[in-house]
């Protein structure tokens, strides 16, 4: 292809992590809790690279031990799942230039760069990690599977689906995840951070979104087409997405009294500005 993406792009982060540690994270966030031998039934991972990388995320708290079962052996079985920690970090090392449409489009066949690699088990590089997180992260799986991690955004995939709005959202997701976890690990509460962070969270990727239907507008020139009206599509979407649902409409009361004073306070500093100048 001519027009392809070096690995120099993405962040250094990426290297900190080994591939078997992606590979566990990934399969956590497609398929939602499992045991290290139901993620090597289902892929083939070698057993002791799995134990491995469980180890060393469980460690980083960004899975946990979520149950724990009598195996047939008379063993203890453990059952991981991801933490929002975990999801966060996934989510930060996205390229913000995500292009999922690429793959999925007319009936399915789309255009997949040969370095993007859908299948896990073949993710062998962290220039594959990075392809995959570019072209195949599979955000709908994700949501559905993972509905208790964010429950004012996962937990309303149904609703967002209905609104239009799944793009605009999890565009925003990546758009605030790195910030967010500045402000986790910035906390002064450290016993608060796990209780609060998915509502921090939450909070973050509507303001995103309301703030820019408001204050952000970015006409798009067509090629044959009048002006796109950026901005009010955007607006649309934001009205579907905080109307007839009451948890959401309350987050929108709470964002909207911000921006009011934002606004405010813009108003004031123009005049200021304006006075200046012009007197």
């Amino acid at each position: 292809m001519s027009n392809r993406w070096s690995f120099e792009v993405f962040p250094e982060e990426l290297k900190r992590r080994s591939i078997s540690a992606w590979r566990i994270l990934l399969a956590l966030a497609y398929d939602g809790s499992s045991t290290m031998y139901g993620i090597k039934k289902k892929y083939g991972f070698l057993y002791p690279s799995i134990h491995r990388a469980t180890k060393s995320l469980e460690e980083l708290k960004w899975i946990r031990v979520i149950e724990e079962r009598r195996s047939q052996k008379g063993g203890t079985t453990k059952v991981y799942g991801l933490t929002l920690l975990g999801l966060l970090h996934v989510l930060s090392r996205i390229p913000k230039l995500f292009r999922p449409e690429e793959i999925h489009t007319d009936g399915g066949e789309g255009f997949l760069p040969e370095e993007a690699k859908p299948d896990l088990r073949e993710l062998t590089s962290q220039q594959d990690v990075a392809f995959h997180l570019l072209y195949c992260f599979r955000s709908d799986q994700v949501a559905e599977n993972n509905r208790e991690l964010l429950p004012l955004i996962f937990g309303k995939w149904g609703h967002l689906k209905s609104a239009h709005a799944t793009v605009e959202v999890f565009s925003s997701m990546l758009d605030v995840a790195h910030v967010t976890l500045a402000d986790y690990y910035s906390s002064k509460w450290p016993s608060r951070r796990q209780s609060s962070l998915h509502r921090l969270f939450a909070f973050k990727v509507y303001y995103n979104i309301l703030k820019g239907s408001v204050f952000e507008y970015r006409p798009k020139e067509l090629e044959d087409y009048d002006s796109f009206d950026y901005q009010g599509m955007i607006q649309q979407k934001a009205i579907a997405i905080f109307r007839n649902d009451r948890q959401l409409t309350a987050l929108f009361k709470q964002i909207c009294s911000i921006l009011e004073k934002k606004a405010a306070s813009l108003s004031k500093s123009l005049k200021e500005v304006k006075w200046a100048i012009l007197s």
